[in-house]
């Protein structure tokens, strides 16, 4: 009887389980070695300091000139504030001016759209955007249209251009409409010319994405996208919009629909389709075959992207930049007036956001030593603030597949979640070896701040750095998936 394949894991991940281990014993050596004999480590600090720390004048002189120049503009500061008063005044003055024109307008639609209300026999239904909903975590609105005029769950709501969304919710005065923006929603769509066929996926920004596509080379930005009415979701032919690239290489939808004036829309009748019993068969997605000699095979509909090592070891190297640089900066003797809030730990949000994009650009050493070299020079006690990263980081490396499939938000609140508990880990460790260290409620200030920045960290690393999730299908070298 044949043997199975040995997977070169089965090797790789006992070896790194014990590499994992030892790098967490040896740090917290160091906080024990620094917790017995802390004159000897503070010397080995402050001789690490005045070796690699130059003098920094140079640097000071720049930023007192800053200084300067700001105190000097605080006057002009107030006069633009007046000079902001007059212009809202004007502006409100403009606004009278014009609102004739617009209640006008206004009352022109209202009454071409409000007119199909009357007949119930109509195929479509017309009404008023009561309120916008809209959140960071939800996007629909509400319309003053119900069960009294034979709203149902599911039927497509749009406005005079294109889609804006699908029923969900029915009283009955009013219906909740999901917008095609919001992360809860996806729709089968057609992608004209080529005629490509996906799923239009929101995920809480104001271009949703194209997920499912069967050739992706054949779609090109600025092909028109209808809704393709498979599974009877939609009516087929309604104008979605348009494709765009993203700035995470992407493909995306910029919509036909104005969002930003949503007024009134009008429902489209559904009516109910016959019902499949038959599950028929199913056909599984074909999975890429690796030769003998372990090269992946790639079929013709399979999209594989190589990230090469010297990828991978030139992110690591701007790592190492981007946390170097970050250091020097705090260091830096930049005054701080009294009770402002802690600034945010940049590294740190660097390093969530890498390690859930690409974790093979930090192994476990880097960001071990990294964060080692941070304690020592921001005056922390060694090894205890990189015991904490490391194992919120260990924490998100385990569980990457999972948070990969999360949107932004998501992604958000688990990674708020890890330095929340990465804060109070060292506090409670620093408390329990009597050491004397800022207040708690200081500390979780600067987590705070963290977590506030963090959107932005990510933002910038994919517009900036390139380091965005794999795309779907895209392997490594060996033909894992990434």
């Amino acid at each position: 009887m044949a043997k199975a394949p040995i997977s070169p894991d089965q090797y790789t991940k006992p070896i790194r389980r014990i590499l994992v281990g030892g790098v967490f014993v040896f740090l917290l050596s160091i906080f024990a070695l620094w917790r017995v004999d802390g004159a000897r480590v503070e010397k080995f600090r402050a001789g690490l300091i005045d070796r690699f720390v130059p003098n920094l004048e140079w640097a000071i002189l720049p930023i007192r000139s800053v200084s300067g120049v700001v105190k000097n503009f605080q006057s002009y500061a107030r006069i633009y504030e007046q000079n902001q008063e007059l212009r809202r005044e004007l502006q409100q003055m403009k606004a009278w001016k014009e609102a004739a024109l617009q209640l006008e307008l206004k009352n022109v639609r209202l009454l071409d759209l409000n007119r199909v209300r009357l007949d119930s026999r109509l195929t479509h239904i017309s009404g008023v955007v009561l309120a916008d909903s809209g959140s960071p975590f939800r996007q629909s609105i509400l319309l003053n249209v119900g069960t009294r005029d034979g709203i149902q769950d599911g039927w497509a709501a749009m406005d005079g251009l294109g889609l804006v969304g699908r029923i969900s919710g029915v009283g009955t005065r009013t219906a909740r409409v999901v917008l095609l923006t919001d992360s809860n929603s996806q729709i089968p769509i057609t992608v004209q010319p080529s005629g490509q066929r996906a799923i239009l996926t929101g995920d809480n920004s104001p271009l949703p994405i194209l997920a499912f596509l069967e050739k992706p080379e054949l779609v090109r930005p600025g092909d028109q996208v209808l809704s393709s009415g498979d599974g009877g979701v939609f009516p087929p032919g309604i104008l979605v919009g348009a494709v765009v690239a993203g700035p995470d290489r992407r493909l995306r939808l910029r919509l036909s629909a104005d969002y930003e004036r949503l007024e009134f829309l009008r429902v489209l009748r559904s009516y109910a389709l016959e019902k499949i019993t038959d599950a028929g068969g199913l056909v599984a997605v074909p999975q890429p075959l690796a030769n003998r000699n372990g090269v992946l095979e790639n079929g013709p509909e399979l999209a594989v992207n190589r990230v090469f090592r010297g990828d991978v070891w030139s992110y690591r190297g701007l790592y190492i930049l981007l946390g170097l640089g970050i250091i020097f900066l705090k260091i830096l003797p930049i005054p701080q007036t009294a009770g402002a809030w802690p600034y945010p730990d940049i590294l740190l949000c660097l390093t969530m956001s890498w390690i859930i994009r690409r974790p093979e650009y930090l192994p476990t050493l880097l960001i071990a030593f990294m964060f080692l070299l941070t304690d020592l020079f921001l005056m922390r006690p060694p090894g205890l603030m990189a015991f904490g990263v490391l194992a919120g980081t260990e924490f998100l490396r385990n569980r990457i597949y999972i948070l990969r499939e999360l949107s932004l938000i998501g992604e958000w609140i688990v990674v708020s979640l890890v330095i929340i508990l990465i804060f109070a880990l060292t506090h409670v460790i620093a408390f329990l070896t009597v050491i004397s260290t800022t207040n708690f409620g200081l500390e979780m200030i600067g987590g705070l701040t963290s977590i506030a920045a963090y959107p932005l960290v990510v933002w910038v690393s994919n517009t900036f750095f390139k380091v965005h999730k794999p795309a779907m299908g895209e392997v490594d070298e060996r033909g894992h998936r990434r």
